[in-house]
């Protein structure tokens, strides 16, 4: 058996040099992306450990107060319209529809609790909706 010598052509020798220049190019890149993800990482952290308590007061100053607001905003059932009654919890487009047919039909809710009248609206969804709605 003789050992013959394969020869490769140019084209064939550029294109393995193509190859390993890509493999390298997306080896490198790997690195950096993992390098510039572990710095970001680390940058995230040390942001955090730069918060002072005064920056912490004021960010939970501000949630408390936002807090507050919307649990003080009431509805008014007398002039809310459907999208703003579906905002309540257990009160859909239906019923938000039968609380306005409700409301046209008898001049308006005299008190909060009238909404029960409406046809859907039972003890339960006033007990859930009572502190957030109004006559006023």
């Amino acid at each position: 058996m003789s050992k013959e010598k394969q020869r490769f052509s140019v084209s064939e020798k550029v294109l393995v040099g193509v190859i390993v220049a890509l493999s390298v190019i997306l080896v490198i890149q790997r690195v950096s992306a993992n390098s510039f993800m572990s710095r970001l990482k680390d940058v995230e952290i040390k942001t955090s450990e730069t918060e002072t308590a005064s920056e912490t007061e004021t960010t939970e100053t501000i949630t408390e107060t936002e807090t507050k607001n919307e649990d003080t905003k009431l509805i008014n059932i007398n002039t809310a319209s459907a999208s703003e009654l579906c905002e309540l919890q257990g009160i859909g487009e239906k019923k938000a529809q039968a609380i306005i047919d409700y409301r046209n039909e008898n001049g308006g809710f005299v008190t909060i609790e009238e909404i029960m009248n409406v046809s859907g609206i039972g003890e339960k969804t006033f007990q859930n909706i009572k502190d957030k709605i109004t006559v006023d």
